[in-house]
């Protein structure tokens, strides 16, 4: 919620202050990657040791959204002239 509230009020103040605005967008990070810290540390502390490496390799996203979108994402670009079909197809990423 955190997280949500805080990308509220950057687009709420951006047209007053764009440092307020930005504040406000790094906290919203902070609301949505905070709790990952205690998520990523539970797989360490509860399985054995020798199948650790490959429960994160699995859980992990996919090489399409790591690696291969932002080069998707500017061919589209490139190709209609706007981010909207980009963004569109970061939408459907799973």
């Amino acid at each position: 919620m955190l997280g949500g509230s805080c990308i509220l009020l950057a687009v709420a103040t951006i047209s007053r202050s764009h440092l307020l605005a930005f504040v406000f967008i790094v906290l919203s990070g902070v609301g949505a990657y905070g709790p990952m810290g205690a998520f990523w540390a539970i797989p360490t502390e509860t399985l054995p040791s020798r199948i650790v490496g490959s429960v994160w390799g699995s859980s992990t996203p996919s090489v399409t959204s790591c690696l291969l979108a932002p080069l998707i994402v500017g061919h589209l670009n490139k190709e209609t002239g706007h981010f909207l079909s980009g963004f569109a197809y970061l939408a459907l990423l799973p």
